[in-house]
């Protein structure tokens, strides 16, 4: 089927207004919900839970957490391995 150049015109003009109609109705629905706040990067969220995580193990024991917190010095009243015995 052969369509001439007029047919070719008021289709593509038709496509056109429908494109930008439905462009304008974005931009409205955009603009009511308000400004999108940025969200973080996956990799960042993931990283920062892995350093708090590290931070929590590196701390130690329920006993390391107890002992600073009574203000125990580190390491009193545990037998240090190796060491002379009086």
């Amino acid at each position: 089927m052969d369509m001439n150049e007029y047919v070719l015109e008021v289709v593509t003009l038709s496509r056109i207004a429908e494109l930008r109609a439905e462009a304008a109705e974005w931009h409205r629905v955009k603009a009511a919900t308000g400004p999108v706040t940025p969200t973080r990067p996956l990799r960042a969220t993931l990283g920062d839970a892995l350093i708090r995580l590290g931070r929590r193990l590196r701390a130690g024991t329920a006993h390391a957490r107890r002992d600073r917190r009574l203000g125990v010095a580190a390491g009193a009243g545990r037998h240090s391995h190796g060491a002379a015995r009086g």
